[in-house]
């Protein structure tokens, strides 16, 4: 099992600071939306975005970060059996040049002898779960320089919210217009 997880881990590690580009965090969630939709609405799970309008691009690998709101969403659209809200949101810290996505589910919650565990490898409260899906998403979210908080009342629903650096890469300049003859 631990070769298991140090081989996932190799799969989302980067190879190079090259792979990081500038991406929107929006567009992204939206991305993933579709990926889920007819899933939340087959389990009676209503979508709620609220994004930030004005917020800046992270720097990240695309494919990892979607990985890890798709693993927070599909844990959270678990946490309702019966259905109920999933509200994802985005907004944008000027002051500490942080962006914050937060994924809010209203479902059974995480017991309090449980969040201290939830991101470590091989935990689960599911019967049929691995343990990995967090621990990933945990390892993913600390490769890009940001940190996963999470928050939860039993019975009421949990919060993980994630934060990430925004990118201040300047834009390259525009090359200048040739004319052509």
């Amino acid at each position: 099992m631990a070769d298991l997880i140090n081989r996932l881990r190799e799969t989302y590690r980067p190879t190079t600071s090259e792979q990081f580009k500038p991406l929107s965090l929006n567009a992204l969630v939206e991305d993933v939306h579709k990926l889920i939709s007819t899933h939340l609405r087959h389990s009676a799970i209503t979508f709620v975005f609220e994004p930030d309008s004005t917020l800046p691009p992270v720097r990240g690998i695309r494919d990892q970060l979607k990985q890890a709101v798709l693993n927070l969403c599909l844990n959270a659209a678990e946490a309702m059996p019966t259905g109920g809200q999933l509200t994802v949101q985005t907004y944008y810290a000027p002051g500490a040049d942080e962006i914050a996505l937060s994924i809010t589910d209203t479902g059974i919650g995480i017991a309090p002898e449980d969040l201290v565990n939830v991101f470590d490898p091989f935990f689960t409260t599911k019967d049929s779960g691995t343990g990995l899906g967090l621990a990933i998403t945990h390892d993913i979210i600390q490769r890009h320089g940001g940190r996963i908080d999470v928050t939860s009342k039993t019975g009421q629903g949990a919060t993980f919210t994630v934060w990430l650096l925004a990118d201040k890469t300047p834009a390259p300049a525009p090359s200048p217009r040739r004319r052509l003859q």
